[in-house]
Formats: C-alpha cells, sequence, structure tokens
C-alpha cells in the first residue's frame, strides 16, 4: 500500500486536507471497499454522491469550493490530487497520490481549498465523491489551469 503524502511546501501547517486510509474486506469473488459508514447508527453527512470521470493523462483544475467539503475515493485507475491553501501572509499545497489496486480510502478536502485532479494512467479514472452539500454553482469557482502561483505546480506535478 503507497499512499505519496508529499509535503513539498510547509511554512505552518497543512491545507486541511486529510486521507483516511480503509482496509478492503477481502472476497475471492471480488472485495467490498467501504467509502464512508456510519458509526453507531449515526447519520452520514452526506448531500450528493456522484462519480466523476477524469480522461487518461489529463488535468482538471483549480477547483474551488467556499462552502461543500469533497469526500473523494478512487474507484479505479490513479490519481494525483494536488491541494492549495492561500492564507494572508503564505500558500501551503500538498500533493495526495494513490491507485485503487493499492490503497484504498477517502481524501477529504474542506471548503476553502483550491485543487486538481491528474489522472496519471493511461486509462479513465473514475471517482467517487461524497459531498456534505448539494452542488451550487454560486460557491463553486474554478480557476484556469494556467492561473499565476498554480501553474508552476501543474508543470511539476501533472505528468
Amino acid at each position: 500500500m503507497n499512499l505519496k503524502l508529499v509535503k513539498m511546501k510547509k511554512l505552518v501547517g497543512g491545507t486541511g486536507a486529510s486521507f483516511s486510509a480503509k482496509n478492503p474486506i477481502i472476497n475471492p469473488l471480488g472485495n467490498l471497499r467501504h467509502i464512508a459508514k456510519s458509526e453507531l447508527g449515526k447519520n452520514l453527512p452526506f448531500s450528493e454522491i456522484y462519480f466523476s470521470e477524469v480522461q487518461p493523462k489529463t488535468i482538471k483544475a483549480w477547483k474551488f469550493h467556499s462552502r461543500q467539503t469533497q469526500n473523494i475515493s478512487v474507484a479505479f485507475g490513479r490519481i494525483r490530487i494536488v491541494c492549495i491553501k492561500k492564507k494572508s501572509d503564505e500558500t501551503v499545497f500538498e500533493v495526495f497520490e494513490w491507485n485503487s489496486e493499492e490503497l484504498h480510502g477517502t481524501l477529504t478536502i474542506p471548503a476553502g481549498i483550491h485543487y486538481s485532479l491528474i489522472n496519471i494512467s493511461e486509462t479513465p479514472t473514475i471517482l467517487l465523491n461524497a459531498t456534505d452539500l448539494p452542488y451550487n454553482s454560486e460557491e463553486n469557482l474554478s480557476l484556469p489551469l494556467e492561473y499565476p502561483g498554480f501553474a508552476s505546480l501543474i508543470i511539476e506535478f501533472g505528468s
């Protein structure tokens, strides 16, 4: 199991994104992989759950939600996610990379973090995203791939 968590620049704390590894339930006919599990009958805090596809060797960037939290799992494929937190006097970023065949878990990206989805495989990568709020275009912002200050991260980690 290989999770590459590379803190490239850590001036004071991380971005706030966190990865929670989960062990699959092994079955010779096909393993079961939990995304989320209600503990002790508590309700799960999800409003929307959907699959998203990232084409081979492509980048979806830069995504940002002012209120919505993302909970991303890789159903199939290999993904690299760059998370950026802009603070008043610094910018902190982290790179998460994992392959669905080697590691299973969920990356939680809280509101207020810019992120990119980079498919680093030769086939489409299928992501499952469980969000705490329904989609709302007023709180969702997308910046261009070449956005100043972020473009150097795509050059370094985009392939």
